[in-house]
């Protein structure tokens, strides 16, 4: 279950085309903010696709507390996976929710403030989970560090920066959110750009340079070759 969703990086290109659609989304309201489509297409892909970003982070720790050993860590290889994508979905789907609730209200002719209020609270559900997940995985990293490998430690610096960035992005959505429709930020589309988009982007860039498949498939098949060679020359 662990390794289930780090093969590959496929959470991390999963989140690509969905916060590709989001930015379109947001073009398409530029043009006529009154149409509800393009909102609700921005509000719910740019949602749902830092999560997928974030559920990688938790998977990439999990596997590592997997290879090598949960000594100097709180949780489990797969607590770490279960808990934090739970929190990650319960984030969503309260996000969601919000949203779609403003969409209804601003259809009809009203305050979204309601559907703003549980969109916040869905955001800052999310920020304190992973501000919770960074600092125990910084706690297990510096407990354990001599026991990783070259590429490991890599792997762990950049899920590490990841999930700074992801934060530093949770940080402005809840500032911006708590101000409201209305607020300085949420007016001033380059804050959008910088703290919103660009941390997904860095995100993205990380993952392609410290790509987790490369490092956990290519140790598991290293220790596979080993095992079966082993064996060979026991028979």
């Amino acid at each position: 279950m662990v390794d289930a969703g780090i093969h590959g990086g496929r959470h991390q290109y999963a989140s690509f085309p969905v916060e590709v659609l989001g930015w379109v989304g947001r073009l398409l309201s530029s043009f006529d903010p009154t149409q509800p489509s393009p909102y609700l297409m921005q509000i719910i892909t740019l949602i749902i696709a830092p999560a997928w970003f974030s559920a990688g982070c938790y998977a990439v720790t999990g596997a590592l507390i997997h290879r090598i050993g949960h000594e100097g860590t709180l949780l489990s290889a797969k607590a770490y996976t279960i808990l934090f994508v739970a929190c990650d979905l319960i984030s969503i789907v309260l996000q969601g929710v919000g949203g779609a609730t403003a969409g209804k209200e601003a259809d009809r002719g009203e305050s979204p403030e309601k559907g703003r209020a549980i969109m916040l609270a869905g955001i800052v559900f999310q920020l304190a989970a992973m501000i919770v997940f960074m600092a125990l995985s910084v706690q297990f990293y510096r407990r354990r560090w001599r026991d990783f490998t070259k590429p490991q430690q890599r792997l762990a610096q950049g899920t590490l920066f990841a999930s700074l960035c992801i934060i530093v992005r949770g940080i402005f959505r809840t500032a911006e959110l708590g101000e409201g429709w209305k607020g300085f930020l949420f007016v001033h589309e380059v804050f959008t750009i910088d703290l919103d988009g660009f941390p997904i982007v860095l995100c993205m860039l990380v993952f392609n340079l410290v790509h987790p498949g490369n490092t956990l498939d290519a140790q598991e098949a290293r220790s596979k070759e080993v095992e079966d060679t082993n064996q060979t020359e026991i028979v």
